[in-house]
């Protein structure tokens, strides 16, 4: 996949194995001079996810597994050749240690909870590439991940793994590599570990979203072209603002939620969780059947309603302490499903009395995404790729 950026001259291509072997923990890239390095990423228009090729392994012998990104976790995972669940995939999607050369099985086990299922794994060590870079490619050695002997739930896409952008030695490698990515003018305004991002190529088709098949990108950096206008920041949370066994990465507080004029929110706990790792918006508590009592009368199940019923039910807002509103039109927050039904991609946490909102793709790709590790904030800016229906405007 190409860039569509001003640096257009041909790429040389390089495969893993071209690399010298690197110390342990090592990272290693070769870059183009004067751009920035772009992993492709792939959007399943099922589940709205996005996955990216990784290969697995050194030498000859690869394999590459497709991964969701997840930037709601920390836990790097991928379906296991010792997986036994009715949800593990056919077996050219399994990782399968003894194929790799590289490959160290740490004698541990891993067990990580998510909000839609949990997964069993194994913990190994092995030297990973991304698939498809251009501007360079990348190499991370004795990457350590989970494969995965148990796997249940996560209904939307039970056959891929997830390559975890919460926290942990990917973001840390990945935010390394990006410092030097930047041009003279992102270098002044960063001196430690840059921003990296996630967009729509610039095809500046002026479509909305749903209707734009623009490729999204994983940046090591930011580019400018993909933005209109200016980047507004969320502040990140603090660690003693969260439960202990979370990150930080990237959740934001909240000052009030709002739906139809409505409030539904004005507490100091609220935060809000920017996740890639799914393709709807989660509300805590009991805010989801608040909002469903809110739109009318459900047909067919409980987030199933008239359209007509939907649209008029307006926006729902989410205000931030440093004075930003986010904007989420009916036409986000909800798909059509034929016969005059709409259905609210609104569900409730499976996670008890947590004030957390989860944001997923069908918010976030109403934008694109910058994680900022350096100074602990998370942006969003209007694409140039399409004309996008959510709005992030200062107050």
């Amino acid at each position: 996949m190409l860039s569509l950026s001003k640096f257009v001259p041909a790429i040389l291509a390089l495969t893993c194995a071209q690399f010298a072997a690197a110390a342990p923990g090592s990272l290693s890239f070769v870059r183009r001079a004067n751009d920035l390095i772009r992993i492709p990423l792939n959007r399943d228009n099922d589940t709205g996810l996005y996955t990216v090729d990784i290969k697995f392994g050194s030498g000859e012998v690869v394999q590459t597994l497709p991964l969701v990104i997840d930037s709601g976790s920390d836990f790097t995972w991928v379906p296991g050749v010792r997986c036994t669940s009715a949800k593990c995939p056919g077996v050219d999607t399994f990782y399968d240690p003894s194929i790799s050369s590289s490959s160290k099985d740490l004698n541990k086990k891993e067990v990580v909870e998510f909000d839609q299922g949990f997964v069993i794994t194994d913990l190994y060590s092995d030297d990973i590439c991304f698939a498809g870079t251009t501007g360079g490619t990348v190499e991370l050695d004795d990457f350590v991940f989970g494969s995965a002997c148990v796997i249940d739930g996560f209904t939307a896409d039970p056959t891929h793994g997830r390559l975890g952008l919460a926290e942990g030695s990917l973001i840390e490698a990945i935010s390394r590599l990006g410092a030097s990515d930047l041009d003279s003018y992102w270098k002044r305004q960063y001196t430690r570990d840059p921003p990296f991002s996630r967009g729509p190529k610039p095809y500046r088709t002026n479509l909305r979203r749903r209707d734009n098949d623009a490729a999204s990108e994983l940046v090591l950096g930011i580019d400018p072209d993909f933005i209109r206008g200016k980047i507004s920041y969320l502040p990140l949370v603090c660690e003693d603002e969260i439960p202990a066994n979370q990150s930080i990465f990237w959740k934001t507080k909240l000052s009030t939620v709002k739906f139809n004029g409505n409030a539904l929110v004005q507490s100091l706990d609220a935060i809000v969780s920017f996740e890639n790792g799914i393709n709807h918006i989660v509300a805590p508590g009991n805010y989801s059947q608040r909002i469903y009592d809110l739109i009318g009368t459900p047909k067919i199940r409980d987030n199933v309603f008239d359209c007509v019923d939907v649209h008029q039910a307006g926006n729902l807002m989410f205000n931030f302490p440093n004075l930003k509103r986010l904007t989420v039109p009916s036409t986000v927050w909800s798909r059509e499903l034929g016969n005059g039904w709409c259905e609210a991609l609104i569900v409730p946490s499976t996670k008890g009395e947590s004030e957390t909102w989860v944001l997923g793709t069908l918010v976030t790709d109403q934008f694109v995404e910058i994680f900022d590790r350096t100074n602990l904030q998370y942006g969003l800016a209007a694409p140039t790729a399409f004309d996008a229906e959510a709005t992030i405007t200062d107050i």
